[in-house]
Formats: C-alpha cells, sequence, structure tokens
C-alpha cells in the first residue's frame, strides 16, 4: 500500500505513544486534504490484516477478489479519500518477555511468524493487548476519534464493512451517532454480521433502511434483491458469489 500506484500514508497505533507502535493503518495521501468524501474500508474476523479481506480468496483466486485493491481503485476514480483499518491487530509480543522464556528461541523470524502466521495468534504469556486497542471495538473506536475525526476534513463518509467488520459499525453508530451520522452517506455491508436492537434509536433504524445495502454470497445476479434475513433492517441484494 505504501508503493506506487497507491502511495498510501502508514500510521502506526496508538499515535500517543511516540517510542511503541503495535498496530498500522493505512490512509491515502489526500487523506488530510480531500473535502469531497471519505471511504472508510474495515475488514471482518480472524487473520486478515490492513488491506484483506480474505486470505484464502488472495491466494486461491486473486488479488481483486481477496484484497482491498479494486475499492482504493474506485475510490481514487471518484475524488474520494481513503481509510483502511486493522481491527484485528490487537496484540503484540512484549520483545523483553519473549526473549525470557526457556523454550522460546527470540529471533526476528519467529516474531514475524507470530505477525504473519495464518492461524489465529495464540495466546501466550508474552502475548500483550495493545493499550485502547485490545478489542476490534476499542480499534475503530479509536481510530474514528484520533484519526478520522481529527485529521479528514470532509463532511461526507461511506463505509465498506465485511463479515465482523459490520459488527464493528453498528458499534460505532450507537457510541458516536451525534458525531457521524449526519456526515454518514452509505453503508456497505458485505456478508456482514450485524444486527439492530431495542435500544438503537430511530435515526439509526431509519437510516439502515435507506441508506445501507448488504451484499450477499448468492447465485442470484449482481445486485438482485434476495430475501436472505427474517427480518431484515436494510435492502439485501445478491453478490453473485458462493461463500467458501
Amino acid at each position: 500500500m505504501k508503493n506506487n500506484p497507491w502511495n498510501y500514508e502508514e500510521i502506526w497505533l496508538a499515535i500517543e505513544q511516540h517510542d511503541r507502535h503495535y498496530a498500522n493503518i493505512f490512509v491515502s495521501n489526500d487523506f488530510r486534504t480531500n473535502q469531497n468524501g471519505c471511504l472508510i474500508l474495515i475488514q471482518g474476523l480472524s487473520v486478515v490484516r490492513a488491506g484483506q479481506w480474505s486470505r484464502a480468496c488472495c491466494i486461491n483466486e486473486s488479488l481483486d477478489i481477496g484484497a482491498m485493491f479494486p475499492y482504493v481503485t474506485k475510490a481514487k476514480e471518484h475524488n474520494l479519500s481513503v481509510i483502511i483499518l486493522n481491527r484485528n491487530q490487537t496484540s503484540y509480543i512484549d520483545k523483553e518477555t519473549y526473549s525470557n522464556h526457556e523454550d522460546t528461541k527470540a529471533s526476528s523470524e519467529n516474531l514475524h511468524s507470530f505477525y504473519l502466521s495464518p492461524d489465529s495468534l495464540p495466546l501466550l504469556s508474552s502475548t500483550k493487548p495493545v493499550s485502547n486497542l485490545s478489542t476490534s471495538y476499542e480499534h475503530f473506536l479509536y481510530v474514528y476519534d484520533n484519526i478520522i475525526a481529527k485529521m479528514s476534513p470532509t463532511e461526507k463518509f461511506y463505509i465498506v464493512a465485511h463479515s465482523a467488520g459490520g459488527d464493528n459499525l453498528t458499534y460505532l453508530l450507537r457510541q458516536r451517532q451525534d458525531c457521524i451520522l449526519s456526515k454518514l452517506s452509505k453503508i456497505v455491508f458485505i456478508d456482514a454480521f450485524h444486527a439492530i436492537i431495542s435500544s438503537d434509536t430511530d435515526e439509526i433504524k431509519k437510516f439502515f433502511q435507506y441508506n445501507a445495502l448488504h451484499f450477499i454470497a448468492s447465485d442470484k445476479p449482481m445486485g438482485e434483491s434476495i430475501h436472505f434475513s427474517q427480518k431484515p433492517f436494510c435492502s439485501e441484494v445478491s453478490a453473485q458469489s458462493f461463500k467458501t
């Protein structure tokens, strides 16, 4: 993401901990100046990191399917800035504790395998939660409060949320409704987990009803209306694909 043709800026979190950075996100080079609009991309659960929707699809199909490149390309075509979250990077290896393990050889290769493993990150005694970013909910809230709200000048946001990222999105709306809802233009869910609860405001429910779209794996043609949920609170359409 940091190289051509994207040239995105990498921001390390938490930003107030100048000597210790544990989670990285990416923003387009016009993120701080673009007033036309901003696209927020949030991935789902598991081992995927910033810029990825699915590692399996990246390997078995193509980067156009498994990575976010087509989305950032479209954003540029429509003059939108972009911010890519990294909701699953919520822990890190404490190198000092790690090096003191008798049964563990502290090396850069072992540390790389921890962060790049295709499996869920192991819960070791040397694994520590990232302060203020120890859950995916904290991650999105922190990024919104400290990066999006403070650095982006736009008054118009678009969000694409995949899988469990949909749950993070609804959490953000509940926590920051007064700040973001009036600036939110459209939401797209992709095979996402999300739900309306009894305490949700009428404003949130109405926004989902008229401004949210849920793409769901189906054998129907792309964009065709489908009936997947028993009580959908937003429009559901076919993504013209099968889950694997």
